[in-house]
């Protein structure tokens, strides 16, 4: 009689939960990648905030999630639009947005479709975080931090250094 592992069966489960916990986390940080490549403006590949908000997936309720994803990505936004349109304050921002209709089709056409995704990536977001999905979620969570923990520990090239060589221990 074969004797079966207590995975068996469960493992396309567990890697189905960590490519929706990954796609949670990159999705939006690429379609910001790509609205500030459009803009020509920096900002970091992967913004850290999104990994903190999945790992309050834990013990946060999913409307307060919804909320404080809504919310980051408005920051995030507002930060892309800073860099190009200094603002102080968001009163200011909101005089600037009653000028739209005098932008180019195409700076209103991505404004529209900005909008669009915002709502639709936070309903997904919100239809998404499920009880099941937050151990992979923790997974996630931790492999984003880590390259930041080494970075701030050994600083710069040494980390690369360091990650680089850990990196290459592990996957013998």
């Amino acid at each position: 009689m074969e004797s079966k592992s207590v995975l068996e069966g469960h493992g396309q489960v567990i890697f189905r939960y960590v490519f929706v916990a990954l796609f949670l986390l990159l999705l939006p940080n690429f379609l910001l990648n790509a609205l500030a490549h459009f803009m020509a403006v920096q900002r970091p590949w992967i913004n850290v905030d999104y990994a903190l908000l999945l790992l309050m997936s834990l013990w946060v309720p999913r409307v307060f999630l919804a909320l404080g994803f809504l919310l980051i990505v408005i920051i995030d936004l507002a930060a892309l639009a800073g860099q190009i349109y200094p603002v102080v304050s968001w009163a200011d921002s909101l005089y600037l947005l009653s000028f739209i209709e005098l932008a180019p089709p195409r700076y209103q056409l991505v404004a529209v479709l900005s909008v669009m995704a915002l709502l639709v990536l936070t309903f997904w977001f919100y239809r998404t975080i499920k009880k099941p999905l937050k151990g992979a979620l923790v997974l996630v969570v931790n492999l984003t931090i880590l390259p930041y923990t080494f970075h701030a520990l050994a600083g710069g090239e040494c980390a690369r250094r360091q990650l680089s060589r850990w990196a290459k221990h592990v996957l013998r």
